[in-house]
């Protein structure tokens, strides 16, 4: 949303200068009919420019990229998505890799983009983005992934593995929990993986837009379905069909992508493009090193602040 200068002072009054600047920074809110789900996206900048997608993670939503987002309009359009069952987005009778990967494509086409679409992804968005790709690579010039697992144990895994993270799952998601009011529900929110973080207002600021009514009360935006209707669809992800640019960054103290795993991961994508560390920062990049983010996205994409 766009808040009034009341609003910031109430809801961030320990917040920098720099978030504020952001945050204050004017958007257009959009939607588009997908495969019978509206999906909802934002967009930062003239449309005239070349068009760069921001992908959050699993359960997420677009408003992680609000104070990111800015920072990149010298040389993009810079559209935020809500994944479709995520966020402000519609919900769907079924999830999988493929339709977030088609919900980002939605969005290009809805912007009036078929080619030379740049994409960062965060986390699972991340994966969904590398599908993109792999599926429509007429569409895609440049990719940027974020901190997202692509080297994790196998089914059965050999004691070999014991230095790698466990293959995301599904399975162990509980349910949603209702709250009596938005104050208890936002009491409640947690980073997923659990991980500190220093910068307490920017966990505050996708705490708040995590958040809304129901029948039953205040819970959490998306549906239980992204984790209870989800279908693997297809294989991992195919180096091979991925042709545009490359780049990837993981976070140096992330849970997903430990150090140990990082030559590994440095030889699964070594024909694609560099594996660049982010210093201090955990799974959740744009939170705990927002400035060192931007930072590395302005001088990986060729923008100049």
């Amino acid at each position: 949303m766009n808040f009034s200068e009341t609003e910031l002072k109430q809801q961030y009054p320990d917040a920098p200068d720099w978030f504020l600047a952001a945050i204050r920074t004017p958007y257009k809110t959009h939607t588009s009919n997908f495969n019978n789900c509206l999906l909802e996206f934002y967009q930062w900048g003239d449309s005239n420019k070349p068009l760069l997608i921001l992908v959050h993670g699993n359960g997420g939503h677009a408003n992680w990229w609000d104070f990111i987002a800015p920072s990149l309009t010298d040389k993009y359009c810079v559209c935020a998505l809500h994944l479709s069952g995520m966020g402000n987005s519609g919900y769907r009778d079924e999830y999988s890799l493929d339709i977030f990967a088609a919900d980002i494509r939605a969005v290009a086409h809805a912007m009036g983009h078929e080619k030379n679409v740049t994409i960062v992804g965060h986390s699972m968005g991340g994966v969904a983005t590398l599908r993109c790709a792999e599926t429509w690579p007429e569409l895609v010039s440049e990719l940027v992934i974020l901190d997202s697992p692509l080297i994790y144990k196998s089914k059965g895994s050999r004691e070999d593995e014991s230095h790698k993270p466990d293959r995301p799952t599904h399975h162990s998601f509980k349910g949603k929990r209702y709250y009596e009011d938005f104050d208890t529900a936002f009491s409640r929110f947690r980073l997923v993986p659990d991980q500190p973080c220093n910068n307490q207002f920017l966990v505050d600021h996708v705490g708040r837009h995590s958040i809304r009514e129901f029948e039953q009360g205040w819970s959490w935006k998306f549906d239980e379905g992204i984790y209870t209707r989800f279908t693997v669809t297809q294989k991992p992800i195919s180096r091979s069909k991925i042709h545009c640019t490359f780049s990837y960054f993981y976070g140096g103290n992330s849970v997903l992508v430990p150090g140990a795993i990082i030559p590994e991961l440095k030889e699964f994508l070594k024909d694609l493009g560099p594996v660049m560390k982010l210093p201090g920062a955990h799974h959740h990049v744009m939170l705990d090193k927002p400035l060192l983010l931007i930072e590395s996205l302005q001088q990986q994409l060729g923008i100049n602040n």
